[in-house]
């Protein structure tokens, strides 16, 4: 069984699908002048020309302090697709389905100015620090990471606050149960996928063969019949798209080699292999999945 791969994981940190326009802070200031008539007399009283005082010059508004590593929250999978989330903390003790693992300033090389947070070099410099990130939180090799529902996404400051000078990015590790709804996340992240039981739980699987359009992929908690047994790369993060016939025959011979190294060479199971369409390889995907059908 060999089909082109319907990605388990987004690999595009937030895809942002609401699109917030920039919000301009004016402020202006005038100056006050000596009222020509002045004041009313007095009655045989001397006339006298009293200038008013200018209106004090106000300072904006201070941003409010960066959120705090290490807090939990009960996101909807409807909050990632947002460039903000103001949603509140919970015990980390509690179900959560966030948490954020690192709070980090846009580098200084990003033009702010007057900017929406929605820009272009903006977000690809959130994007790419919040994923540079999660890959030294969270452990394991790049194999391991592209077989598990875990993912990070990653949310800047409201717009307001952003022009008043809150530059920060908030780092966030969700974990997606199907695929458009998230699991809560285990009590302790850093460093998880150094365990080798990790993707028990966490791990990629399917609702009925891989690849067909009516199979679904979600987390191996939920009830499935195929599991990702292993993610085998086709090509440097630089490389050309080698061709749909090089990735479907030559990865269906390597999955077929490690599925006989891990089950034995007898057979007696149903293994199919899944790759990167041209497509697939333009948004990122680099790997093949190499799946066991589990029968339950």
């Amino acid at each position: 069984m060999t089909r082109p791969l319907r990605p388990p994981v987004a690999r595009r940190v937030h895809a942002a699908l609401a699109s917030l326009a920039a919000v301009a802070a004016l402020s202006g200031c005038s100056s006050g002048t000596a009222s020509s008539a002045g004041p009313p007399s007095s009655p045989g009283g001397p006339t006298s020309n009293s200038p008013s005082t200018p209106p004090a010059a106000t300072s904006p508004p201070a941003p409010k302090p960066a959120p705090p590593a290490g807090a939990c929250r009960r996101l909807t999978y409807s909050a990632i697709s947002h460039y903000s989330n103001a949603d509140p903390t919970v015990p980390c003790k509690s179900p959560h389905t966030a948490y954020t693992f690192a709070v980090r300033r846009l580098p200084p090389q990003v033009d702010v100015t007057g900017v929406s947070i929605g820009n272009k070099s903006v977000q690809s410099a959130a994007s790419q620090g919040c994923r540079d990130a999660y890959s030294r939180f969270i452990g394991g090799d790049p194999a391991t990471r592209a077989l598990a529902r875990l993912s990070v996404t990653y949310f800047l400051p409201a717009q307001v606050e952003f022009d008043r000078g809150a530059h920060w990015v908030r780092c966030d590790v969700v974990a997606l149960a199907t695929a458009r709804s998230l699991a809560d996340l285990p009590d302790r992240l850093s460093g998880f996928l150094d365990s080798r039981t990790a993707l028990r739980r966490y791990g990629v699987c399917s609702a009925g063969p891989p690849g067909e359009p009516s199979s679904v992929l979600l987390i191996c908690t939920e009830q499935h019949t195929y599991r990702a047994l292993t993610a085998l790369r086709l090509g440097t993060d630089s490389a050309r798209y080698p061709g749909e016939g090089v990735v479907r025959t030559n990865g269906q011979q390597r999955c077929s080699a490690y599925i006989a190294a891990r089950l034995g060479p007898a057979g007696g199971y149903t293994f199919g292999w899944t790759y990167p369409t041209a497509a697939d390889w333009a948004l990122g995907q680099r790997f093949g999945y190499c799946w066991q059908k589990t029968g339950n």
